[in-house]
């Protein structure tokens, strides 16, 4: 709100402003307009899946199109739809009804989340805030070389989640 401190501080110039509260939190800070897949990797590189609403011109982003009733269907204007949701009587392959939310669920899960040989699944590499796509050779290589590093270190548990970050001085 105007005139509150945190109102103050944004137009002081602070980069970012995080409201913090015993049940939640809340990050502001500048809209530099950052593809969603740039978003992601920024603010969750933790978590399996991200659903963002809107987004619909967002490339490389699978998108789940819902439509009711006499809405118009984009299925075929808009990029990497693999799904619609719907409460017409629309039948095809990957179409669900709005309230079929479990299947929704099933199908995400095979999707995206299921794994073979259970490879290192959420390893990502972000150089100058962009995200770099890694292939499997990569990816694998990354994170098993960064693991047997941690493993010869003392650490007081076993590693479930490492984080690297590097800064490299620019002299």
């Amino acid at each position: 709100k105007p005139g509150t401190d945190t109102a103050k501080h944004r137009q002081a110039g602070a980069d970012s402003v995080l409201f913090v509260a015993p049940d939640q939190m809340v990050l502001m800070t500048q809209n530099d307009h950052l593809p969603l897949v740039e978003l992601a990797h920024r603010y969750f590189p933790d978590v399996d899946i991200v659903i963002g609403e809107g987004f619909k011109n967002a490339k490389h982003v699978a998108k789940i199109e819902v439509v009711r009733d006499t809405g118009e269907l984009m299925q075929n204007k808009v990029p990497g739809v693999i799904a619609v949701a719907t409460d017409r009587n629309n039948a095809g392959e990957n179409v669900f009804r709005l309230d079929e939310s479990r299947k929704i669920a099933a199908f995400i899960e095979k999707k995206f989340l299921k794994l073979a040989n259970n490879k290192p699944r959420n390893v990502s590499l972000t150089v100058n805030g962009k995200s770099i796509p890694l292939n499997n050779f990569v990816r694998d290589a990354l994170a098993n070389t960064v693991a047997g590093f941690i493993s010869a270190l003392k650490c007081p548990e076993e590693a479930k989640n490492i984080e690297l970050r590097i800064m490299l001085d620019k002299k």
